[in-house]
């Protein structure tokens, strides 16, 4: 599929030592122990992490799904984000949970 005329690409890696160039990656709850070495391997490169697991926030994660009653919520941490050169809009940062260290 194409959005604004790019091409979405995805792409699976099978270790930290994998991960590549990428717009998002995301870190599923079953790879949750090794959240602190994924962010650590990203840095402060301009990508946006999504995760799921319980500690992916306090490793420097940026958004975090999670289910409450039912209904699926997400953490945001805006220093995160600003840090890797993204920017949260208002109207999503008054949806979120606002996650501080």
């Amino acid at each position: 599929k194409t959005v604004q005329g790019r091409h979405i690409v995805v792409k699976r890696f099978a270790s930290v030592d994998q991960i590549q160039s990428c717009h998002l990656l995301f870190v599923p709850a079953a790879q949750d122990a090794a959240s602190e070495a994924i962010v650590a391997k990203i840095g402060h490169a301009p990508v946006l992490t999504l995760g799921e697991g319980d500690s992916f926030m306090a490793a420097g994660g940026g958004i975090r799904l999670f289910l409450e009653e039912g209904r699926m919520k997400f953490q945001l941490a805006p220093d995160v984000l600003e840090a890797s050169k993204l920017k949260a809009s208002a109207k999503l940062m008054k949806l979120a949970r606002v996650y501080r260290k």
